[in-house]
């Protein structure tokens, strides 16, 4: 049991690696200046939520940033303290609109990196919160050897 453990941690950590990776891509590419903000789904995502596409690109911000953060749960890179992770996520967040700033047609944008934060921090203690609820469920625990 141990040894899939291990596996799984280790595949946790390659996968947050490229979703960081990913987002580092996807922040400094150029898009055409005159693209609608956001794809179809997080247009989508906003106008149901918003009732105005416009605000796709921050959905898009915040979508990123809590997989991100949910992904450091599993990846276990920082443990303690408990804000350390999201703390680290809004930190890489908010460089990486700084870096926007050099990339023709990208600019730095302060409200993206306030949401990049946000996903990071509800993505990181909503898996949390999750995982101490699935383990303390008694049907979370059937077939373990405690």
């Amino acid at each position: 049991m141990v040894r899939n453990e291990k596996r799984l941690q280790t595949l946790s950590r390659l996968a947050f690696i490229l979703l960081i990776v990913l987002v580092a891509v996807l922040s400094v590419s150029t898009f055409p200046t005159n693209a609608p903000p956001g794809n179809q789904i997080t247009r989508m995502i906003a106008t149901l939520l918003f009732g105005d596409a416009s605000h796709a690109d921050k959905v898009g911000h915040f979508l990123a940033y809590f997989v991100l953060g949910g992904a450091a749960v599993f990846a276990a890179l920082v443990r303690q303290p408990l804000w350390a992770a999201p703390a680290l996520l809004a930190l890489y967040g908010a460089g990486l609109e700084g870096v926007q700033h050099f990339v023709p047609g990208r600019y730095a944008d302060v409200a993206d990196a306030a949401v990049n934060s946000l996903g990071a921090a509800l993505g990181y203690f909503g898996i949390i919160g999750l995982k101490t609820l699935v383990s303390r469920n008694p049907l979370s625990r059937r077939g373990r050897a405690d």
